[in-house]
Formats: C-alpha cells, structure tokens, sequence
C-alpha cells in the first residue's frame, strides 16, 4: 500500500504579498500565475 500524498494545498489571504513573504522565508519559492482572466496568485515552486 502507498502512502497518502499531498499535491495541493490552497491558502488565502487578504495580503498575498504578506502571506507569500511569510512563507518565503519558511524556505519556499514562489512565482506569480493567472489563468486567463483569473485572479493573480501565488505557486509555489
């Protein structure tokens, strides 16, 4: 049997600079995405 996996996680915030510099020095990379007319969010790489 395989371990359960986790392939995405969904955060929200008010402040998405904030939130992302907060994660950012916890070590993660993000880049900004959009699909199509969309909102402007945050993936982490």
């Amino acid at each position: 049997m395989e371990p359960a996996a986790l392939n995405l996680v969904v955060l929200r915030s008010r402040d998405m600079e904030h939130a992302a510099d907060f994660y950012n020095r916890l070590g993660l990379e993000f880049s900004r995405h959009r699909h199509g007319k969309g909102p402007e969010h945050f993936a982490a790489l």
